[in-house]
């Protein structure tokens, strides 16, 4: 009798046990690294960012000239660029740093990143956000089609010295989950899941998100991918290295070549509300400043080394897989119920490659 039931519950539990190895394995594919068919789902193409189409060339010739000239943050990370964000924007500058152009223009960072795009549209990036000013390493890196697009610009080079700066990026690395694929396995597995499934656009349909931006976690693994590739690009690897130093001391010797002298400033952590001031040539009232600190924005307080940005992105990130993953909790509890309806009350289905249990 107890050896008849035994005969009888076998297939069922060769279904069971196919269904945990297909779970199994598409929670691996959901899991695997930042590859490039993740950035199907972009919303924008490489020719809509380059100067080698004849359309964008005609639409860039209807933006004009700006007001007042562009200011550009060529300095490098780690090299104080938040911390002058700070400031610009207390001098009632419009800045756009990662944060920003990570959330509007990912799909162009991924396309010339990856070498994607032969003349980058730098005017696509810039006029239609009206901004001020802008910073870090990826507009540092569009250096010369920035000054040929812009040539009265004003460019303040941020600058500290190299060991203390190749420290510094270490801690970051580090410190940082974007960098690091094991950090983000969850999340990389609740992103494709999500985009699987069409969550952002539900979410966005229902309210419970913005609209759809770079910093969505469906893009989490184009991010990842851009995240790394800045590093390759500008520095050669994506692990510090005492060729970095080399790296950094030519970006800098670079952009010394490349601008007029008196559009140039070299800052660094003695310098003065005062002398940006001065520099940038602004109407403003620089009493209020005279008793106000110079900002201080290197690392988050709770952690050693993270920056800012990072951290930001990562709460970001983390806020909408806890969105998901609730999602993913109640379709699993539906699903359960399902199973254990079938399991007692249904024939078990006939498998295409039968699992022997032994």
């Amino acid at each position: 009798m107890v050896e008849g039931n035994g005969h009888a519950d076998a297939p069922k539990k060769r279904w069971l046990l196919a269904g945990v190895v297909a779970t199994a394995g598409v929670l691996a594919a959901l899991a695997r690294p930042p590859a490039k068919a993740d950035a199907r789902a972009l919303a924008t193409t490489a020719k809509d960012w380059d100067l080698a189409a004849e359309s964008l060339t005609r639409k860039n010739a209807s933006m004009g000239r700006r007001a007042k000239p562009l200011v550009l943050v060529a300095g490098l990370s780690r090299t104080g660029t938040s911390s002058l964000q700070e400031a610009l924007i207390a001098l009632n500058l419009t800045v756009h740093h990662t944060y920003e152009t990570i959330t509007h223009h990912l799909d162009f960072w991924y396309y010339y990143l990856n070498g994607e795009i032969a003349r980058p549209n730098v005017r696509a990036l810039i006029e239609p956000l009206d901004v001020d000013a802008i910073s870090d390493c990826w507009y540092a890196h569009l250096a010369p089609e920035i000054l040929r697009e812009y040539p009265d610009a004003k460019v303040i080079l941020t600058t500290r010295d190299p060991t203390s700066w190749l420290r510094s990026y270490e801690a970051y690395i580090d410190n940082s989950d974007l960098y690091h694929w094991s950090r983000q396995i969850r999340r990389l597995v609740l992103s494709r899941f999500s985009r699987l499934l069409g969550l952002g656009t539900l979410f966005r349909t229902s309210g419970l998100i913005g609209p759809a931006t770079g910093l969505d976690l469906d893009n989490l693994p184009v991010l990842m991918d851009v995240w790394h590739r800045i590093d390759r690009v500008i520095y050669g690897a994506n692990t510090p290295n005492p060729l970095w130093r080399g790296a950094y001391e030519r970006h800098n010797a670079y952009v010394r070549s490349l601008v007029p002298e008196d559009q140039l400033m070299e800052f660094s952590f003695g310098d003065t509300w005062t002398d940006l001031v001065r520099f940038l040539e602004i109407d403003v009232d620089t009493h209020f400043l005279r008793d106000k600190p110079f900002p201080r924005l290197n690392c988050v307080a709770s952690k050693s080394c993270v920056s800012h940005v990072s951290a930001q992105l990562t709460a970001t990130h983390e806020r909408l897989a806890t969105l998901v993953l609730v999602v993913v909790i109640l379709l699993s509890l539906a699903l359960v119920d399902i199973g254990h309806f079938t399991y007692f009350f249904a024939p078990p289905p006939r498998l295409l490659f039968p699992v022997v249990v032994r």
